[in-house]
């Protein structure tokens, strides 16, 4: 599987699970906070398979204002420096 499509499937199968795009954003950020998933071993890897997901480009502007989706994007981007 590839890194982005961890991210994707869980914000799949929040829709799938009834999930507003919104709320299901907000947990594949939860999950992107809590350091999901273990086989990615740098910060830098998670936020590059994360913001290459494919839903981030079809997200409405209000999932934006969701708390864990402010957290994430004030996060620094950083190299592999872990």
């Amino acid at each position: 599987m590839a890194a982005s499509a961890y991210y994707q499937s869980l914000f799949d199968s929040a829709k799938a699970a009834g999930a507003s795009d919104a709320q299901a954003a907000c947990d594949v950020a939860d999950a992107f906070l809590d350091g999901k998933p273990a086989s990615l071993a740098t910060a830098s890897q998670k936020q590059q398979a994360l913001w290459s997901s494919a839903f981030i480009g079809a997200l409405p502007a209000a999932a934006w204002q969701q708390p864990a989706l402010q957290l994430e994007t004030r996060q620094p981007r950083h190299a592999d420096v872990e």
